[in-house]
């Protein structure tokens, strides 16, 4: 299991729970109006998303190409033969009788009729007339026909890769004395990157009335092919000028005792001391004597009963050279940075987290 990683940004609203959401596809939102007292502190936030993955896959394409080959025709050719005088010899039997006569016995003749026959040639003729002969003759040609032909080719598919699930619990601690309130909580689900948001809409001037923090726990877990993202958001609404008064309002320089400069915060001190962090600038009369941040060790800061303040010995800061400077007068800036531990959800409605306080004084 591993923590969500959420980016927040919050957002402040006034009257009952309103909720929104949309159609699941690659990105998803919804929304819940909180309106302070009048509304449930708990409430849930649910989104879905489908995440898609390109896969490349061999698909066979058709395609058209020009083939030519060499074919063997023919073609009947024609021409006239004049007419001509044709003649050949033959044999031909001829046959004829003959009287052959024979002494006979007693002398006297005896004679019978014989045929006798024999080939003679005989030449025969006869007159052709004129005649068209015609025959094959074979020759070659060039055909050309467009044939389909197949080759395989790499595209790119869309394929379901994960479906994502996000179910938000929504707690609010509710620390101020507001009677109206408006507050509009947003998540944004892109893929399997969630961003929850918030927007003050009750103040009616340009600076919002409240301050939101935010403490988010959550976990990431697969089951199947669809991702789970749960998360707890527990929320603690503060008016915004008293959570940042410190960074806001005046300070007070007090009269200085052997070194030891003190500054009041006459007003109530809400983040917590591991919160706020102090820089000090200290012009003198031989110039720049300290220009850096202060760490917890150099300065004292003690929160009272709707006060505070804030003790930094100037002995222990400058060291060998507070003696010479002693009686010289010397310009202080403090800066006061304010660095809430949870996250500020609607930060990026105020234009500054840090406060510079000038002070003049002759060092004793």
């Amino acid at each position: 299991m591993r923590k969500i990683i959420l980016v927040l940004v919050l957002v402040l609203m006034s009257c009952f729970f309103v909720g929104t959401t949309s159609v699941a596809g690659e990105n998803d939102s919804a929304r819940v109006t909180y309106f302070g007292g009048r509304s449930s502190p708990s409430f849930e936030m649910g989104m879905n998303t489908e995440i898609f993955r390109t896969e490349y896959r061999n698909v066979q394409v058709p395609y058209t190409e020009r083939v030519c080959t060499t074919e063997r025709r023919y073609r009947q050719e024609c021409r006239t033969i004049p007419g001509e005088r044709v003649c050949h010899t033959e044999m031909r039997t001829t046959c004829q009788d003959r009287r052959v006569c024979r002494p006979g016995p007693q002398g006297q003749p005896i004679c019978r009729v014989e045929r006798v026959c024999q080939n003679v040639p005989v030449q025969i003729c006869q007159n052709l007339p004129p005649r068209n002969v015609c025959q094959n003759v074979p020759y070659d040609e060039v055909v050309c026909r467009d044939v389909t032909r197949y080759r395989y080719e790499t595209r790119p598919f869309q394929v379901l890769d994960k479906r994502v699930n996000a179910h938000l619990n929504y707690s609010v601690s509710n620390h101020t004395n507001l009677t109206s309130m408006e507050m509009e909580f947003q998540g944004d689900l892109r893929g399997e990157q969630l961003t929850l948001r918030a927007q003050d809409h009750g103040a009616r001037s340009a600076i919002p009335a409240c301050i939101a923090l935010a403490q988010v726990n959550g976990q990431r877990q697969m089951n199947g092919d669809t991702l789970f993202i749960t998360g707890h958001v527990a929320v603690a609404l503060y008016v915004a000028s008293e959570y940042r008064a410190i960074i806001e309002r005046e300070a007070i320089l007090a009269p200085q005792a052997l070194g030891l400069a003190r500054i009041d915060f006459p007003y109530e001190i809400i983040p917590d001391m591991n919160e706020i962090g102090f820089y000090l600038r200290l012009n003198t009369v031989r110039g720049m004597a300290i220009d850096r941040q202060l760490t917890p060790r150099e300065y004292r800061f003690v929160k009272a009963q709707g006060s505070a303040y804030l003790e930094i010995s100037l002995v222990q800061l400058l060291g060998p050279y507070y003696g010479p400077l002693r009686g010289s007068p010397v310009t202080m800036e403090l800066g006061v940075m304010l660095r809430p531990a949870n996250t500020v959800m609607n930060a990026h409605q105020f234009g500054t987290w840090s406060k510079g306080n000038f002070f003049n004084f002759v060092l004793y």
